[in-house]
């Protein structure tokens, strides 16, 4: 294991010929992180997630290590039955940056320098800081314990409020949103972590991606990407320079024709590559043919790429349904009739699309984008949800 060197013990000028920096704190003073899904809120207090709805908002000092080191004690005999999965969170946007905006189709495209966060608060419970007492004053003191306080350890002092181990990146962002015309004809706020439009922003975002490695001819990790929810109407993706300070690849995406060609590759290339038999036949959400690969391994339960290829072609104005398309409204139907069993559901193909009745209901699998119209005679489900309901 290690821990992260935060402070340095204070000497006196000449003791060691060296002055040691203190912790280094992220300005603005204690910030509030949403627990469940890592929000970071750098404005005024809060006491509900702007992203995600939780109240789980706890206040954290950031503060970032200067550097690590080994705990020094006996190793353990790896267990290859345990996966380790680091505590920290994915890359995160506190804040849009709007050095140059434009529009293109329903898209609003936003770029800028801005920070990237990453955060460890310990799984919702923040570190406290520690004095280990050792023979080397230079190496032993002022350290976190990331896990808990080892016996004969003095604890000089606990902080408040507790502390969160941050990464800060300063790069080029660029950021995608709906247009304000998108969002009054679809359905493209996320409301929870776990629905459609979630998944759909989430997709998107691996899509993007995955296309603008192969338009740029970079690898895909050259970007840290991910979608967001920052409130006040806020959300959609973000592709970062994984570099400080840039690579230019950001820059290069914000030009019309680079950003173009990108959501061509999405909407051609891909689309027809995820849609072949063989692969959509088989994979009724994503796979590692398709979206998934180590980086998004927490997010592998909710990436769809039908969702992400409808979404993408509501922003550049050509809506597709993909999300209904025949081979997945099937799985769905025989998924809800399993979950419905003995209750009289039956199965229905109509002219409209595939629908589940019994003798008092229909339901009708529609796209997760599109809103209910007065006139429907039908209740709509998207197939999103229902083929969760396996688990």
């Amino acid at each position: 294991r290690s821990v992260g060197l935060v402070a340095y013990p204070p000497h006196p000028i000449g003791a060691n010929g060296r002055d040691r920096q203190s912790i280094v704190e992220l300005e603005g003073g204690p910030k509030q992180i949403c627990s469940t899904c890592g929000y970071i809120e750098l404005g005024n207090s809060v006491m509900h997630c702007p992203a995600c709805g939780s109240s789980a908002m706890e206040l954290r000092q950031l503060i970032e290590p200067q550097g690590f080191r080994t705990d020094y004690r006996d190793g353990e005999t790896y267990n290859w039955e345990v996966e380790r999965i680091s505590r920290s969170q994915r890359a995160k946007i506190a804040k849009i940056p709007h050095e140059h905006d434009r529009c293109d189709g329903n898209a609003e495209i936003s770029f800028g320098s801005g920070n990237l966060y990453v955060v460890n608060d310990n799984r919702g419970m923040g570190f406290t800081l520690v004095d280990l007492l050792g023979s080397d004053p230079d190496l032993t003191h002022g350290h976190w314990e990331l896990n808990e306080v080892p016996a004969g350890v003095t604890k000089t002092h606990e902080t408040v409020p507790p502390l969160a181990l941050t990464c800060r990146t300063h790069t080029e962002v660029l950021t995608i949103m709906a247009s304000d015309t998108a969002k009054k004809a679809f359905l493209l706020q996320p409301l929870s972590l776990t629905g459609a439009q979630w998944a759909a922003w989430t997709s998107f975002a691996q899509l993007s991606a995955i296309a603008a490695a192969k338009v740029m001819m970079i690898d895909r990790r050259e970007f840290d990407v991910d979608a967001f929810v920052l409130g006040q109407q806020q959300y959609g993706i973000f592709l970062a320079d994984a570099l400080e300070n840039g690579a230019g690849f950001a820059r290069e995406l914000y030009e019309e024709r680079t950003y173009e060609r990108v959501m061509k590759e999405i909407l051609t290339n891909l689309s027809t590559l995820y849609e072949e038999p063989s692969h959509a036949e088989q994979c009724d959400s994503s796979c590692y043919q398709c979206l998934r690969d180590f980086s998004n391994m927490r997010q592998h339960d909710i990436l769809d790429w039908r969702l992400g290829l409808e979404l993408a072609s509501i922003l550049v104005g050509k809506h597709v349904r993909y999300s209904t398309d025949r081979t997945y409204v099937a799985k769905a139907a025989r998924t809800l009739l399993e979950f419905r069993r003995g209750k009289g559901w039956e199965e229905h193909d109509s002219p409209d699309g595939l629908e589940v009745r019994n003798a008092n209901r229909t339901v009708r699998f529609t796209s997760c984008f599109e809103p209910a119209k007065p006139e429907d005679v039908f209740e709509r489900i998207n197939v999103f949800e229902v083929l969760r309901l396996q688990g």
